[in-house]
């Protein structure tokens, strides 16, 4: 009868061995994916990457005052700035949105992706907020030009093949 147990015993075994081999691996992989979502939500990141991101469509500079990630409600960007450079400061130096002359002022801006193309890498926004917006163009007579004509001159081409459709954008409570 003894003899008879062992098989049985050893399958056992095997199943229990394999469901704790299971479990770790289920744990460690949850581990990962949680890690890598804190590190890729941090709020200072995020706002650093939007600025950045911002800074390279705009000759001005730009302010991100702070941001917020979630993976299925977008990114929330707070207390945005854009404003022409400083026209005394030399070309080359920095100058804040709060130094220079404020061109486009938003209390919050909403981005909506789609979440399957974050878990690739690679955002896709699907759509662009702005809420409570402020846009103010100033005619310059002496040089006869605006506040705003320098200031997306020479962004960067976009390739919409690899982004796929243009997000739509709106805005909401604007003020010109």
């Amino acid at each position: 009868m003894a003899l008879h147990n062992v098989p049985n015993e050893r399958k056992r075994r095997r199943r229990r061995t394999a469901r704790w081999v299971v479990a770790a691996a289920l744990a460690i992989g949850a581990l990962a994916v949680g890690l890598a979502y804190r590190r890729y939500a941090d709020p200072e990141r995020v706002r650093a990457e939007a600025e950045a991101l911002l800074q390279q469509f705009a000759h001005g500079r730009v302010r991100v005052g702070s941001a917020t990630f979630s993976m299925f409600d977008g990114i929330r960007l707070f207390d945005v700035a854009v404003a022409s450079a400083s026209r005394e400061a030399p070309p080359g130096a920095e100058s804040t949105p709060e130094e220079a002359e404020t061109v486009f002022s938003c209390r919050e801006v909403l981005l909506s992706h789609d979440p399957l193309s974050a878990l690739g890498g690679r955002l896709r926004i699907r759509s662009v907020v702005a809420l409570e917006p402020m846009c103010s163009i100033v005619h310059d007579p002496v040089q006869g030009t605006t506040n705003i004509a320098g200031l997306f001159q020479g962004a960067p081409r976009v390739d919409d093949s690899a982004m796929g459709a243009l997000p739509t954008v709106e805005l909401r409570n604007a003020r010109i």
